[in-house]
């Protein structure tokens, strides 16, 4: 597989406590969360340039879904960003002052401060089901937008994972282990009956409706 450059992605915490996972799990809107985790994994491909520096190396991520979604980081060393804190456009100026106190208290405890990687997050979220098939739903939604088939193909690829993998896919969909890394390359170009195949072994199926 052709080497991609990305992110790491980590999530700040104090007391084993995520932040910004707290305030995903509270979005009502399934979607919503989806258009955030989505907007993530482009951040993580380096694809993203809804991206803001505030200053004092506070930087704010735009998700332009709803009323307006955002998320606040920091850059920490060998290419990895620290999520501190989210929230909705009504609540803005808040939530920019309490990542900024999230950002003065991982700084004053560095290497004492909850981390977890954001892949984790991710796949819990999409071990679920409704979340599942609306991560493929709005990839594929992005796709026939932007054309961007590399973020296409992961959003299959991470779902695959958290339904046994590859080999469990493989099964599913009667098509070789080779055959399937080769197609969830970030650089492959499947037939679009490879697709159907891969995304009927996933458990779901392509729906056309009209475009109101």
């Amino acid at each position: 597989m052709d080497k991609v450059s990305i992110r790491t992605i980590k999530i700040y915490g104090k007391d084993e406590k995520e932040f910004i996972t707290d305030w995903l799990e509270g979005l009502e809107d399934i979607k919503a969360r989806i258009k955030i985790l989505r907007k993530l994994d482009r951040v993580k491909f380096k694809k993203c340039k809804d991206l803001k520096e505030l200053g004092n190396g506070l930087f704010e991520l735009k998700i332009n879904y709803g009323e307006g979604y955002y998320i606040y980081y920091t850059n920490l060393e060998n290419d990895t960003i620290l999520l501190l804190y989210g929230g909705e456009l009504s609540s803005k100026e808040s939530i920019i002052e309490q990542a900024k106190e999230y950002m003065a208290e991982h700084i004053k405890r560095k290497g004492y401060s909850y981390y977890r990687e954001y892949d984790e997050l991710l796949l819990e979220r999409l071990m679920l089901e409704k979340e599942a098939q609306q991560h493929l739903e709005t990839a594929l939604e992005e796709f026939i937008e932007d054309r961007d088939k590399a973020i296409f193909l992961r959003a299959l690829r991470e779902v695959a994972v958290v339904q046994g993998g590859i080999a469990e896919l493989s099964e599913k969909t009667k098509l070789n282990r080779q055959s399937l890394h080769k197609a969830l390359c970030p650089t492959a170009n499947p037939k679009l009956d490879i697709i159907g195949a891969i995304i009927k072994g996933l458990g779901f199926k392509i729906r056309i409706e009209a475009d109101t």
